[in-house]
């Protein structure tokens, strides 16, 4: 004789906690892939961001060289239209007023990185069209301070190159050097003279140090 018996499910707790665990996992296994979705959405911005950083930074170097090579374009042509300007007077000196003499032009101060270091240059002419051949060499001298005290520094004193302070030209010339103060030293004054020779009298400048001043490029 056969025995029908009721089955519930509720009566077999192991194949619902199976249940559970399978269904579970599937929950779980998808938010997993989500993340790692996620991740590899957040690792490509991140790469994007540095790639167009790097780019940035590359187009602000290139915008600070090209703004350098400006400079020294705009500088090279400053100079180079005061040289025409000199050819012009030249050509216009009458014979009977010629200037025996040398003019010094041009002179200007630039300070390094390194103060109280300085960059100097300056431009010697002589406008007769018959002009001779000059030659000899400039003597600096720095009036300024030391300690409450007025002190004149010499071209020894400013360590300056000898080598820079010659000249031999008939026109013109431009002389570059550098030059190193004292720490305590405050400049207030810069003299150039150019020596006597038999032909020429000496030529003395004196400068205000302050208006000589240009910022470094």
């Amino acid at each position: 004789m056969m025995v029908i018996r009721n089955y519930s499910p509720w009566r077999c707790p192991l194949l619902i906690l199976l249940g559970v665990i399978v269904g579970g996992g599937g929950m779980y296994g998808g938010q997993m892939l989500l993340l790692q979705q996620t991740q590899q959405e957040n690792l490509s911005l991140q790469q994007k961001l540095t790639a167009n950083t790097g780019m940035q930074q590359v187009d602000k170097q290139a915008i600070n060289e090209v703004q350098r090579g400006l400079s020294e374009c705009q500088l090279e042509m400053r100079e180079a239209k005061e040289e025409l300007n000199f050819y012009r007077k030249l050509a216009g000196v009458n014979p009977e007023n010629r200037q025996e003499e040398i003019i010094l032009k041009q002179v200007a101060l630039s300070p390094d990185a390194q103060a109280p270091h300085y960059f100097f240059k300056l431009v010697l002419t002589q406008l007769a069209k018959d002009a001779k051949i000059s030659k000899g060499k400039l003597e600096f001298v720095v009036t300024g301070t030391e300690r409450g005290k007025i002190k004149r520094l010499n071209s020894a004193d400013l360590k300056i190159d000898p080598n820079s302070l010659n000249f031999k030209f008939k026109h013109f010339q431009r002389l570059e050097g550098s030059l190193q103060l004292p720490a305590e030293f405050v400049p207030q004054k810069l003299g150039v003279t150019l020596p006597s020779t038999p032909e020429k009298k000496a030529v003395e400048s004196s400068f205000e140090w302050k208006a000589l001043q240009q910022t470094k490029e």
